[in-house]
This record gives structure tokens, sequence and C-alpha cells, in this order.
């Protein structure tokens, strides 16, 4: 504060009144986003939120307020819920939405930006995105096979039963009468 101006002073003076919140959403982000990391990076097992569980316990003895440590029971409680559906303890659970955010962004990124075109028979693209190997991004998927076995007017049938007619379709079918 002391190096801005007094106009800058009274535009961010709101910042020494909300101090202490500052401080104490500073303390909490320090600690969450560790847990987060963890978990969005290993996934939730049995020994993860065991592991966790015990690290929030120990930062539990330096939590500065009331809010703090609810949240903190909060967090605990949700990671004792999460370890007991587990089923056994070497399942995990994924706890990150990147996946499916991933196969949307390319999805989208191949569809045509005319709005009017709608849901293409592209969307069974998606499901090829969860087929690949992560790291080679070779596909799990045998593609002559599926070339010999599925023709362009299979993909039309399903087409035709499970998407509604875009609007560039209608106006050409209207246009053509």
């Amino acid at each position: 504060m002391p190096r801005l101006t007094q106009e800058e002073q009274k535009v961010f003076g709101f910042i020494r009144t909300h101090q202490p919140l500052i401080a104490e959403l500073a303390h909490i982000i320090g600690w969450i986003n560790p847990l987060l990391k963890t978990i969005k990076t290993n996934g939730a097992s049995q020994d993860i939120c065991t592991e966790e569980i015990a690290r929030l316990n120990e930062i539990e003895q330096s939590a500065q307020t009331e809010r703090e440590k609810k949240l903190l029971a909060r967090v605990k409680s949700y990671l004792e819920n999460v370890k007991a559906i587990l089923p056994a303890k070497q399942d995990t659970y994924h706890a990150s939405s990147d996946i499916i955010e991933s196969c949307f962004g390319l999805f989208k990124y191949r569809q045509s930006p005319n709005k009017h075109n709608g849901v293409t028979s592209s969307v069974l693209l998606l499901s090829l995105r969860t087929r690949a190997h992560p790291e080679s991004l070779l596909l799990d998927l045998d593609v002559k096979q599926a070339f010999e076995t599925h023709t362009i007017g299979h993909i039309a049938k399903w087409q035709q039963a499970n998407l509604s007619e875009n609007q560039v379709r209608k106006r050409v079918k209207t246009l053509k009468k």
C-alpha cells in the first residue's frame, strides 16, 4: 500500500478492510490445492483418502478460524465417505472431469463452426477417443475389421434413429421441392 498513489490506495482500500478474510483464504488455499492435486492426479483410493485425512488432522492443529475448522471437518467427512464406498482396497475412482472435457473439446474442435448443422454422426468420434491408449494414442480397436463390418449405410441408419435432422438438411430438402 505505501507504494501506491493516493488514488490507487482509495481503489484498493477494501483490501485492508478484508485483510483477515484474505489471509484465511490464502491459508485454506495453501492446504486444499495440494489435496486437490493429489486426488486429481492419483484418483481417490482408500490409501490416498487415509493419507489425506491424516494430513488434514495435522493441518487442523494450525487452523486459524472456526470457518476453516468446519471446512476441514467437511473435507475429512467427504474423504471418509469416499473411502467407505470404494468396493476394495485396491480400487481407485477417477476424481477429475479432465478426460471428459478433453473428449468433448476435441469433438467440438472437429465440429463444423456452422451451428445450424447441429449434432451430426461425427458424434460417434467421442467413443473412439476413449479407446485410445493415453501415451501412444493408438486405438485399442481393429480398424480394418470395423471398416469391413460397418458401412456408411449403418451410420446413416444410426443417425436417423438417434439424431434429429439439422437445420441445414431441412433447408436443403425444403428448397429442393
